[in-house]
């Protein structure tokens, strides 16, 4: 048994995910991890068709005994933006190792973490893993979800302010950060319901990605604002506008209730947790898998 280990070990090795392991990977990882096909082959698309910050890997790691891909992870690398700064930002997510490999699953993992200055994202972790990431090192900085009915919110009063509420387009001239204006364009791209709404001078921007609640309620995911506080600002238009589009309610990260938004918090509905650097904004899911495809 011990020789058979040593020749394991030395098999062994990693490397980064290039295009011609993708079509590979929709089966090996959604397979692996019971994440639908047709929703894995729509992220490793957007994967594909985008640039990684310079020096990190486009996709992610494969793990390979001798020719076989015996394990892989996704590693999503951003240039994220909030508050005038732009910071690297890595989603660990979607990974799966061989049962006969599973010894070697956890020093694979630790490879994805040695890139320096990053700060490393895990936003879908199963109740059963919460212990693990958290004894890596991972801490949480968001305990939940609030659940915003947009029915409900659409008649919040406005305390008089008067607001324009328009789609973002990557033409409109807006008194805008170009960083943030890239970040608009890049998840309109994606898909993301991208809205403006202008309160007096200040526009305020929002990112929205399509998902469903209880599998049968069309809802959207809250994917980038400025600050949670803006949600509030913007509740009623936003809302409006939404419920237009069919979205029944809007899910937000948070650590409470919304001051200003009707919707409870849920508690340990979707947690988040990051290791390395600051902690991400709570209203900041950019370039995350999130981001990248409709969740059903």
């Amino acid at each position: 048994m011990k020789r058979r280990i040593t020749e394991l070990m030395k098999s062994l090795r990693t490397r980064e995910i290039v295009d011609e392991d993708i079509d590979f990977l929709v089966g090996f990882i959604g397979d692996g991890v019971a994440i639908p096909r047709r929703y894995l082959a729509a992220v490793l698309n957007q994967l594909r068709r985008r640039q990684a910050p310079a020096g990190f890997p486009k996709y992610g790691l494969l793990l390979e005994s001798g020719d076989e891909i015996v394990g892989a992870i996704l590693l999503i690398f951003s240039e994220n933006y909030a508050d005038g700064a732009t910071a690297i930002h890595c989603h660990l997510t979607s990974w799966y190792v061989k049962p006969e490999f599973r010894p070697y699953a956890s020093i694979f993992y630790l490879r994805a973490l040695k890139y320096k200055n990053v700060t490393y994202l895990n936003i879908s972790a199963r109740p059963k893993t919460w212990k693990i990431i958290e004894a890596q090192g991972f801490k949480r900085y968001s305990s939940g979800q609030v659940i915003a009915p947009t029915l409900a919110n659409m008649f919040v009063p406005n305390k008089g302010k008067p607001f324009e509420v328009f789609l973002f387009t990557p033409d409109l001239d807006l008194a805008m950060d170009p960083r943030e204006i890239r970040l608009l364009a890049d998840h309109t791209r994606y898909g993301c319901t991208t809205i403006c709404c202008k309160v007096g001078d200040e526009v305020y921007p929002f990112v929205f990605q399509r998902r469903m609640l209880k599998k049968y309620i069309p809802v959207v995911q809250l994917i980038y604002c400025r600050r949670l506080e803006d949600l509030a600002t913007c509740i009623a238009p936003i809302s409006r506008v939404l419920l237009k589009m069919g979205a029944m309610a809007i899910r937000a990260d948070a650590n409470g209730p919304i001051k200003g938004v009707i919707g409870p918090f849920i508690k340990d509905l979707e947690p988040r947790w990051y290791k390395g650097g600051a902690a991400p904004q709570l209203s900041n899911l950019a370039y995350t898998q999130n981001a990248f495809a409709p969740l059903v």
